[in-house]
């Protein structure tokens, strides 16, 4: 069996174990729901609109795919697929050796991040990578390419910035090209053409990431404004996206072994490093630092997670795959700037140290996350069935992490803070945070209820909260997983 084949293979067939392993949390299973629960595409798109890192296209993907069943299995399997399909094209077309692309395929992002977590993210991934395959058909066409990138700038916000550094790139390019007199591409019909479609795709990713009338949607995590210690951990990100180093606990999913101001300070290393790689390639080094650049500056108002810094590393391997397009210029020759020497002379050693500190970091996450639950959710939702508790009125909060509970039970559950029913919770601004005597309250007001299940994600303080003419006991706690906001603890409250 070719190499390609094997390694694609093995990918599959691990990502497949881990995924009928990986209990699933609420990000995961609030767009699935989404894309379930509405019953129209333009209610769908009414609801993704306050959804402001993420256009229309991964939920218009599982609104298809939920119109055929309601299992969230599906969704997983169709991550899968994808995050297959991006390993083929690494190990396939990518001029790596064959050890560094064994690395890169069972490395933190590539194997756990972007297949066994079902987000929108492993689809930009794969249309990263598929952009890297078509680079070269460049010099004869631009549709292809054009066509590529108006789609990534629809997958979300991190494919979007990384989308505008590849048009800048390629117009770069071109300019230089005319500038210096080198042979250009002629047909004009397909500049336009490429321009028109690259520039119609991101107003639409823009237009989709308007928030309905006042209401601030998820946008208003970005309202407090640029702080020093924003600052401090946007630098240290790019540490942790080249160097992901997990705590050694079960809580270890965006947990780094390095604090924020030492892992800042030793981010100057992989970025002396990746411009020393790059910078006998001017396109490809303003290709990296400007997308770079983009991703640190919203970094700056918004702390990112694993999930995101992902595509520094991702840029990182976008940058050393488009190198081998673009032949280097004259300082090729010439011996590097001394505060680059040291730089230059280990930076391929620094890249084997990057992978092989990947793989490890790749293989410990996916072995915890098949021995322990990521979310308790699904063994909230098994204990209600084997109870037949499902049958009665069940309350979750905080809303935004115990929705999972209702993914995986496939009903609807009340939400207090909300005041209704309902499945998945939108950044619509419309929770309220309640005490644990408001959650009982606001129970106790439904209509013909005698015993209500409180699903909390929080334990809730002896002596128990308190009605007169009901009874308030526990009745279980989930507080194995992974992720520390989806433990969850069980109560009863019962008419007497």
């Amino acid at each position: 069996m070719p190499y390609s084949l094997l390694i694609t293979l093995v990918f599959f067939l691990l990502s497949l174990i881990g995924i009928l392993n990986h209990e699933m949390w609420s990000d995961e299973l609030m767009f699935w729901m989404i894309a379930r629960d509405n019953a129209t595409l333009g209610d769908l798109i009414q609801t993704l609109r306050f959804e402001y890192m993420h256009p229309w296209l991964w939920g218009i993907l599982l609104f298809g795919l939920s119109r055929l069943t309601r299992e969230p299995l599906a969704m997983q399997l169709l991550h899968i697929l994808i995050a297959t399909g991006a390993v083929f094209l690494l190990v396939q077309y990518s001029p790596f050796t064959r050890g560094q692309k064994t690395l890169l395929v069972f490395g933190y992002f590539l194997l756990f991040e972007y297949s066994l977590i079902s987000r929108n993210y492993g689809l930009g991934v794969l249309l990263i990578f598929l952009f890297c395959v078509l680079f070269p058909t460049r010099k004869r066409r631009y549709f292809p390419l054009a066509i590529l990138l108006a789609v990534l700038t629809n997958i979300n916000f991190y494919s979007r910035m990384t989308a505008i550094a590849l048009i800048v790139l390629l117009v770069l390019e071109y300019l230089l090209a005319i500038w210096s007199g080198k042979p250009t591409l002629n047909r004009k019909w397909d500049i336009a053409g490429s321009l028109l479609i690259v520039a119609v795709g991101f107003m639409l990713s823009v237009v989709q990431n308007i928030p309905p009338p006042a209401q601030a949607g998820s946008l208003s995590v970005l309202s407090q404004g640029v702080k020093l210690n924003q600052v401090v951990s946007a630098i240290a990100n790019l540490w942790r996206a080249y160097f992901p180093m997990p705590g050694l606990t079960l809580r270890f999913w965006n947990s780094n072994m390095i604090d924020d101001g030492f892992a800042a300070a030793l981010s100057w290393l992989p970025l002396g490093f990746s411009i020393a790689l790059f910078y006998r390639r001017p396109l490809i080094l303003f290709l990296y630092l400007f997308n770079l650049t983009e991703i640190l500056l919203f970094h700056s108002l918004w702390t990112g997670l694993m999930r995101h810094l992902g595509h520094i590393f991702i840029l990182f391997i976008a940058c050393l795959w488009l190198s081998q397009e673009i032949p280097a210029s004259d300082s090729d020759r010439l011996a590097p700037h001394p505060v680059l020497r040291f730089f230059d002379r280990y930076r391929r050693q620094f890249v084997t140290v990057v992978l092989v500190v990947q793989v490890i970091a790749g293989v410990y996450a996916y072995t915890m996350d098949l021995f322990h639950p990521f979310s308790e959710a699904k063994a909230v939702a098994q204990y209600l069935r084997r109870q037949q508790l499902d049958r009665s009125l069940i309350a979750g909060g905080i809303d935004v992490f115990t929705q999972s509970v209702s993914g995986h039970l496939d009903q609807p559950i009340f939400y207090p803070e909300r005041d209704r029913m309902g499945t998945y919770i939108s950044s619509d601004n419309s929770s309220q945070r309640l005490s644990p005597q408001q959650y009982l309250e606001r129970v106790v007001r439904q209509p013909g209820v005698e015993k209500a299940v409180f699903v909390l994600n929080f334990p809730l303080q002896e002596p128990l909260p308190s009605l007169p003419g009901w009874n308030l006991q526990e009745l279980a706690r989930f507080d194995r997983g992974i992720v520390k906001v989806e433990n969850f603890y069980l109560y009863q409250f019962e008419k007497r």
